[in-house]
Protein backbone atom coordinates (compact mmCIF):
# COMPACT_ATOMS: atom_id res chain seq x y z
CA UNK A 1 0.00 0.00 0.00
CA UNK A 2 1.31 3.38 -1.04
CA UNK A 3 1.44 5.78 1.63
CA UNK A 4 -0.26 9.73 1.75
CA UNK A 5 2.79 11.12 1.29
CA UNK A 6 3.82 8.89 -2.01
CA UNK A 7 0.44 9.94 -3.16
CA UNK A 8 0.60 13.58 -2.31
CA UNK A 9 4.02 13.54 -3.84
CA UNK A 10 2.78 12.03 -6.62
CA UNK A 11 0.30 14.64 -7.24
CA UNK A 12 2.67 17.34 -7.53
CA UNK A 13 4.54 15.47 -10.63
CA UNK A 14 0.53 14.95 -12.56
CA UNK A 15 -1.82 17.57 -11.57
CA UNK A 16 -2.43 20.04 -14.69
CA UNK A 17 -2.33 23.58 -13.82
CA UNK A 18 -4.92 24.93 -12.64
CA UNK A 19 -7.11 27.81 -14.09
CA UNK A 20 -6.78 30.27 -11.98
CA UNK A 21 -2.65 30.12 -11.68
CA UNK A 22 -1.30 32.97 -13.91
CA UNK A 23 -0.35 31.91 -17.66
CA UNK A 24 2.96 30.89 -18.41
CA UNK A 25 4.96 32.81 -21.28
CA UNK A 26 4.94 29.98 -23.49
CA UNK A 27 4.49 25.55 -22.97
CA UNK A 28 7.92 25.31 -21.53
CA UNK A 29 7.70 28.25 -19.26
CA UNK A 30 7.82 27.06 -15.58
CA UNK A 31 4.40 27.27 -13.22
CA UNK A 32 6.05 25.49 -10.20
CA UNK A 33 9.00 24.14 -8.47
CA UNK A 34 9.75 21.09 -6.38
CA UNK A 35 12.56 20.22 -4.67
CA UNK A 36 13.13 16.89 -2.92
CA UNK A 37 16.41 15.89 -0.90
CA UNK A 38 16.76 12.55 0.24
CA UNK A 39 17.67 11.92 4.20
CA UNK A 40 18.33 8.94 6.04
CA UNK A 41 15.41 9.16 8.07
CA UNK A 42 13.03 11.05 5.48
CA UNK A 43 12.60 12.72 1.99
CA UNK A 44 11.74 16.29 2.35
CA UNK A 45 9.55 17.69 -0.58
CA UNK A 46 9.65 21.44 -0.83
CA UNK A 47 6.97 23.14 -3.75
CA UNK A 48 6.53 26.50 -4.91
CA UNK A 49 3.17 27.29 -7.59
CA UNK A 50 3.23 30.64 -9.63
CA UNK A 51 0.16 31.15 -7.47
CA UNK A 52 2.07 31.90 -4.44
CA UNK A 53 1.22 28.47 -2.48
CA UNK A 54 4.59 27.14 -0.97
CA UNK A 55 3.93 23.43 1.07
CA UNK A 56 6.39 21.56 2.12
CA UNK A 57 5.70 17.58 2.91
CA UNK A 58 8.25 14.86 4.82
CA UNK A 59 7.80 11.31 3.78
CA UNK A 60 8.14 10.45 7.92
CA UNK A 61 5.20 12.68 7.98
CA UNK A 62 4.36 16.11 8.69
CA UNK A 63 4.76 19.20 6.67
CA UNK A 64 2.67 22.68 5.96
CA UNK A 65 0.83 23.30 3.39
CA UNK A 66 -1.01 26.20 1.43
CA UNK A 67 1.95 29.00 1.52
CA UNK A 68 1.94 30.62 5.47
CA UNK A 69 2.78 34.04 5.50
CA UNK A 70 4.25 36.72 2.75
CA UNK A 71 7.94 36.15 3.57
CA UNK A 72 7.41 32.18 2.80
CA UNK A 73 5.31 33.01 -0.52
CA UNK A 74 8.00 36.00 -1.59
CA UNK A 75 10.65 33.02 -0.94
CA UNK A 76 8.98 30.60 -2.95
CA UNK A 77 8.52 33.23 -5.99
CA UNK A 78 11.98 33.62 -5.90
CA UNK A 79 12.75 29.97 -6.03
CA UNK A 80 10.57 29.58 -8.54
CA UNK A 81 12.36 32.82 -10.71
CA UNK A 82 15.83 30.88 -10.11
CA UNK A 83 14.55 27.48 -10.85
CA UNK A 84 13.59 28.45 -14.20
CA UNK A 85 17.03 30.64 -14.96
CA UNK A 86 18.18 26.86 -14.51
CA UNK A 87 16.18 24.96 -16.88
CA UNK A 88 18.05 25.34 -19.60
CA UNK A 89 20.35 22.56 -17.64
CA UNK A 90 17.75 20.38 -16.92
CA UNK A 91 15.81 17.94 -18.86
CA UNK A 92 12.75 16.20 -19.73
CA UNK A 93 11.16 14.01 -17.00
CA UNK A 94 8.60 10.65 -16.82
CA UNK A 95 8.82 9.31 -13.84
CA UNK A 96 10.29 10.70 -10.28
CA UNK A 97 11.65 8.54 -8.06
CA UNK A 98 12.51 9.59 -4.38
CA UNK A 99 16.26 10.70 -4.12
CA UNK A 100 18.69 8.67 -2.36
CA UNK A 101 20.17 9.77 0.70
CA UNK A 102 22.61 12.42 -0.13
CA UNK A 103 20.65 13.22 -3.13
CA UNK A 104 18.79 16.73 -4.27
CA UNK A 105 16.36 16.51 -6.56
CA UNK A 106 15.08 19.21 -8.87
CA UNK A 107 11.99 19.40 -10.66
CA UNK A 108 9.92 22.30 -12.96
CA UNK A 109 6.76 22.17 -13.94
CA UNK A 110 5.42 23.62 -17.38
CA UNK A 111 2.80 23.09 -19.33
CA UNK A 112 4.59 20.81 -21.97
CA UNK A 113 6.29 18.86 -19.44
CA UNK A 114 8.24 18.17 -15.91
CA UNK A 115 12.28 19.56 -16.06
CA UNK A 116 14.40 17.89 -13.89
CA UNK A 117 18.32 18.07 -12.43
CA UNK A 118 20.17 16.33 -9.89
CA UNK A 119 23.08 16.52 -7.54
CA UNK A 120 24.48 15.18 -4.57
CA UNK A 121 23.97 18.04 -1.22
CA UNK A 122 27.90 18.51 -1.36
CA UNK A 123 28.46 19.32 -4.72
CA UNK A 124 25.42 22.01 -4.21
CA UNK A 125 27.66 23.47 -1.29
CA UNK A 126 30.10 24.23 -4.21
CA UNK A 127 29.59 27.73 -5.27
CA UNK A 128 30.62 26.99 -8.84
CA UNK A 129 28.03 24.17 -8.95
CA UNK A 130 25.22 25.33 -11.84
CA UNK A 131 22.51 24.02 -9.63
CA UNK A 132 24.04 26.09 -6.47
CA UNK A 133 21.89 29.02 -6.44
CA UNK A 134 19.07 26.58 -6.40
CA UNK A 135 19.94 24.65 -2.96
Amino acid sequence: MKSVFADLSAKYFTVERPGFFPAPASATAPWGAIMEIGYPEAVVTSVTFSDGTVSVLRSAGGGFFGGGDEAVQNAGRCFLRQAQLSQARMRLATDFPPPETGQVVFYLRTDSGVFTASASESDLQVKSHNLCQLH
